[in-house]
């Protein structure tokens, strides 16, 4: 249930990785120290089972004694994943609408710092289960996972499977959009995410394909035709709180790539 959940953020966990840098001394899996979507996710369940432990009147104690452990063995988000679940539970929302916002509200150089203070343990418990087989999931869905764990040659494979088993063209669309516009193919990013517009049904990859094309058309020196793209991407319904920050941030203003930004700034 969770793995969908973490597979359409690609976008959110690309601020996380910052954290990996605070594990790579942690007696954990290999995978978990350079998959900042598998480490999120395995945080994420480790906090679950701690708020829901087979005892149920387990003290809180006990419960932080839990998290410390998994904190000690590299899972560093447990705990903040932990106080989220505490808030969550007294709230009338699904995991699926909280766990975005999650990821948006993370202060993530806190939390690295904080797992730069954790002394780790000197091995890991052994792993009771295993991770998802990838077997059963779709190609969509490892696209991208491929994609936020920066393989863009192997999310572009996959998302092109997932095309051909028509699994969902709005969401394979928007990884091919990305994987192009990560090799400088402006033409053919621009292409596809107009092709996840039209095909999506996904608020999160429709409102981020108006972003992106919003800013490709700023670069080409489109502003009105970007402006069109930004307030599409904001007459969005559940428009995710990112992709608003973005949109209303592109009507303000004509976007610059970071390496623009930085030059601007220092001249």
């Amino acid at each position: 249930m969770l793995d969908p959940l973490i597979a359409r953020r690609a976008t959110a966990l690309d601020r996380l990785k910052p954290v990996l840098l605070s594990v790579q001394t942690a007696p954990m899996s290999e995978e978990y120290k350079r998959d900042i979507g598998l480490l999120v996710i395995e945080c994420l369940i480790r906090a679950i089972e701690a708020r829901t432990a087979a005892d149920p009147k387990l003290p809180e104690k006990d419960r932080q004694t839990l998290v410390q452990r998994d904190e000690a063995e590299g899972f560093v988000l447990t705990g903040y994943f932990y106080n989220q679940l505490r808030d969550f539970e007294k709230a009338n929302i699904g995991l699926q609408d909280a766990f975005p916002n999650w990821l948006h509200v993370m202060d993530v150089q806190h939390e690295r710092k904080r797992a730069s203070e954790i002394t780790f343990s000197a091995e890991a418990q052994p792993e009771v289960i295993q991770a998802s087989n990838r077997a059963s999931q779709k190609k969509i869905d490892l696209a991208e996972q491929a994609l936020a764990s920066g393989n863009p040659v192997e999310a572009g494979k996959l998302a092109q499977q997932s095309l051909q088993a028509k699994e969902d063209p709005g969401r394979a669309y928007f990884v091919l959009a990305k994987v192009a516009s990560f090799g400088g193919d402006m033409q053919g990013a621009q292409a596809d995410f107009q092709k996840a517009v039209d095909e999506g049904k996904d608020p999160h990859v429709i409102a981020w394909s108006h972003v992106y094309l919003g800013r490709i058309f700023d670069l080409q020196g489109e502003r009105d035709s970007a402006v069109v793209q930004y307030k599409a991407a904001l007459a969005i319904a559940d428009l995710p709180p990112e992709a608003k920050t973005a949109a209303e941030r592109g009507v303000q203003q004509p976007y610059e790539p970071p390496t623009a930004r930085h030059e601007n700034q220092d001249q």
